[in-house]
């Protein structure tokens, strides 16, 4: 099984992009770089990740914000490459868009 499943999307009407990607190795992060050059102008927003340490935790009535998602990612863009690492078993999502 790959270790990584990603999906970018493209809406052309508000100029953003955003990634979707799962990180499924349970033992190391991983790293990633893509080429963003062809839309320029385009920064960071947000880079969202859902992990816990414990793969069987779950969240119940009582407990409700066991696993929660953070705004703690690392995602970059430098020179028009995409750099981020997604912890071990995360789901992230990165989102770019032009400012304005």
């Amino acid at each position: 099984m790959p270790c990584l499943e990603a999906v970018a999307t493209w809406n052309q009407e508000q100029e953003n992009i955003v990634v979707f990607a799962v990180n499924r190795n349970t033992d190391a992060a991983l790293f990633i770089e893509g080429d963003e050059r062809g839309f320029s102008g385009h920064r960071v927003v947000e880079h969202i990740t859902l992990t816990h340490p414990d793969l069987h935790a779950r969240n119940t009535a009582e407990s409700p914000n066991v696993i929660a998602s953070q705004g703690n990612g690392d995602a970059r863009l430098e020179a028009g490459i995409l750099r981020a690492s997604f912890p071990q078993a995360s789901w992230n999502v990165i989102r770019l868009a032009k400012p304005h």
